[in-house]
């Protein structure tokens, strides 16, 4: 119920006349291309949040780092307009969002887009029979390898041991990648589910690698 009264609550702030304009970059129709430079100074750069949920992490690296550029990409909904509502009242102007799922927003990007590329706790589907739906998976990779610009790095965390193990598996046999220093962020950075976990005391999975 309480998710619910804010949800409510984003959507009436949303189209507050007082915010700045919205940062939600419309998905295109089919056939149709989205004009990058309209919504980014395409000689600064880039980085993408996949699945970038209430947006912790991402609202605070934007702050964090004006004259870097931001893009969140979350599949739900409501936590695009929750992230957007919040982006606007900070007057991050450095920060974009695009609704929808991961793999079909990734082939929307340019060749070579993105410098860096964040994966922050996916949906871990711990069953066996479920890993099939996991995103970090070859076709996954594939599509980032192409929107990273070489040297363009990607982040992971996730507290799901096997699933870690399988990223650390495929990206370490992946010849278009090298293994990178871990990416170190404050806590103000961590993502929600992130800090339920640490303050548990649960074991993070957390490795970078750069694209080649």
């Amino acid at each position: 119920m309480a998710r619910t009264r804010g949800a409510k609550k984003d959507i009436l702030a949303a189209a507050d006349p007082s915010l700045p304009p919205s940062r939600v970059i419309p998905r295109p129709g089919e056939g149709e291309t989205i004009d990058w430079a309209s919504w980014f100074d395409l000689a600064r750069p880039v980085e993408a949040d996949i699945g970038c949920g209430m947006g912790r992490f991402l609202l605070a690296r934007a702050a964090a780092n004006p004259d870097v550029q931001y893009l969140g990409l979350e599949l739900e909904s409501a936590r695009v307009v929750h992230v957007d509502v919040a982006a606007r009242r900070a007057g991050l102007d450095n920060l974009r969002l695009l609704q929808g799922d991961a793999m079909l927003s990734l082939p929307l990007l340019p060749d070579g887009f993105l410098r860096a590329a964040t994966v922050f706790f996916p949906d871990p589907w711990p069953k066996r029979r479920h890993w099939k739906r996991r995103l970090v998976q070859a076709p996954f990779i594939d599509a980032v390898h192409r929107v990273l610009a070489p040297g363009g790095l990607l982040h992971l965390a996730t507290d799901q041991a096997t699933y870690f193990e399988s990223m650390l598996a495929l990206l370490g046999a992946d010849a278009r990648f090298a293994r990178a220093e871990t990416l170190v962020r404050p806590p103000e950075q961590w993502t929600d589910f992130e800090r339920l976990f640490r303050a548990k005391g649960e074991t993070i999975g957390e490795a970078s690698f750069r694209r080649l």
